[in-house]
């Protein structure tokens, strides 16, 4: 029995210098959005911090008790991912906007998928997290142009692959 686990084990295990880039296998990402004007008049207290890949949680009992005395980080959750973004405000230096999403899952999906690989993209989360906004963007806007940083991962997705297809036809043509 024990040969048989080895060799299945052997079957899917890749050498260190084998997919180096991770194309087979699955990343997450989590992005933090900004409050809503409803829980800005409400003083609602965010809970979530970022750190490169790292998200950690604040327990929302944390602020119900004399936190005077209280280490917050007793009451903090770490969640490591392969991104996080946080797109919570704005200003911040770390902001993540649309095309810093894009650049680090759109452009390693399209690389993947134009290798061959087959690919998904999905978004999962509660109603009002952010997901058609991350997946779409905002209406009113071409990549490059006013109005255009707002654009989605599936637009720019599109262009990109166009864009990818057509320098692939030109340079096939000038080989010709």
């Amino acid at each position: 029995m024990e040969d048989d686990r080895a060799s299945v084990a052997s079957d899917v295990t890749e050498s260190p210098l084998e997919n180096q880039d991770g194309a087979d296998r699955v990343k997450v990402a989590v992005r933090v959005r900004p409050f809503t004007s409803s829980e800005l008049a409400s003083n609602t207290k965010c809970i979530i911090s970022m750190s490169e890949n790292s998200t950690d949680v604040l327990d929302p009992t944390y602020f119900s008790a004399d936190t005077s005395s209280l280490d917050p980080d007793h009451y903090t959750r770490r969640f490591n991912f392969d991104h996080s973004f946080w797109s919570h405000v704005r200003d911040d230096e770390v902001y993540a906007n649309q095309e810093s999403v894009f650049n680090a899952l759109g452009e390693f999906l399209l690389g993947n998928a134009l290798r061959g690989y087959n690919c998904s993209l999905f978004a999962y989360g509660q109603t009002g997290s952010g997901k058609t906004y991350t997946m779409l963007g905002m209406e009113g806007g071409d990549i490059g142009q006013s109005g255009g940083e707002e654009i989605g991962i599936v637009p720019r997705l599109c262009q990109s692959l166009f864009e990818r297809v057509k320098a692939g036809m030109q340079a096939g043509v000038q080989k010709k």
